[in-house]
């Protein structure tokens, strides 16, 4: 090397990785940035934007991930949407009066999207009872309790070769969200509903969640390009919690039609019903 070629190179800076990062030496402009950017996409979309990212799909990501089933296996579990089948049980104490109205919410919703599903209320099967008592749980105080991730992680080892979501309804509360009056998963296709809440109301909810839409329509925030739907706090459709309105809201309906468009599309088979 020259002395001439030495003294035009410059020493390259050391590159440091964002794991090694000193947080107080970021920057409170950057830190400021950047937490203004994560509250926009978290409170504001534009309708365009909306229904792209459904397609595509970026909203929905998590619908993807695997689901661990009872012997530690990780597992697609979302494929249970091939057999295009969802069935529904009563719990032991649960009427059959009970899954048939939870029934009819889940068909509603089917039919609003509209998807071609097989939507069933039967009795429980022999292997299906042995995991929901598997999955029940009896606290300190003596209260029985339902554990949604031990049934879950149950069920799904059980749909080998015959592929289709299950949703109970069930007499207990469940352990991890005692509150809620159901939850439901596309990711695993799974439901649990408690039987003090049932009602149309609670089916097409819960199978909202099942098919898709793991959000609720307080988030995002606004989103410009559909009709006002009010303060976050104050609105009344089927997707906020504890709402008393039947109705798909419009950012809702538009997530899932563009979600199941976008599923068709990359897997190559038919979801929709035609016309």
């Amino acid at each position: 090397m020259t002395e001439e070629t030495a003294a035009t190179e410059q020493p390259q800076p050391e590159r440091v990785s964002f794991f090694t990062l000193n947080p107080r030496k970021i920057g409170r402009s950057r830190l400021i940035r950047a937490l203004a950017i994560g509250l926009c996409i978290v409170s504001f979309s534009i309708l365009p934007l909306w229904r792209l990212l459904w397609y595509f799909p970026a909203y929905g990501c998590a619908d993807f991930l695997p689901t661990r089933d009872v012997h530690g296996r990780f597992r697609a579990a979302w494929h249970w949407i091939d057999g295009k089948e969802i069935r529904i049980y009563p719990a032991p104490g649960v009427s059959t009066k009970d899954a048939e109205t939870i029934r009819m919410g889940v068909q509603e919703m089917m039919d609003e999207v509209p998807l071609d599903f097989t939507v069933k209320a039967m009795p429980m099967p022999p292997e299906v009872l042995k995991a929901y008592r598997e999955s029940l749980i009896t606290k300190r105080d003596g209260q029985e309790m339902i554990s949604y991730n031990r049934l879950r992680a149950r069920l799904v080892a059980l749909r080998d070769g015959d592929p289709h979501a299950d949703m109970i309804i069930t007499t207990q509360a469940m352990q991890e969200c005692s509150w809620a009056h159901g939850m439901a998963s596309f990711t695993s296709g799974v439901g649990v509903l408690v039987e003090g809440f049932v009602d149309t109301h609670l089916g097409k909810h819960e199978s909202c969640h099942l098919i898709g839409y793991q959000y609720h329509d307080s988030l995002p925030l606004f989103i410009v390009g559909y009709p006002w739907e009010g303060a976050p706090w104050n609105r009344n459709t089927l997707m906020v919690l504890y709402g008393g309105n039947n109705e798909l809201s419009p950012r809702a309906r538009d997530a899932l039609r563009y979600f199941w468009r976008g599923m068709e599309r990359r897997s190559g088979k038919k979801f929709l019903r035609s016309g």
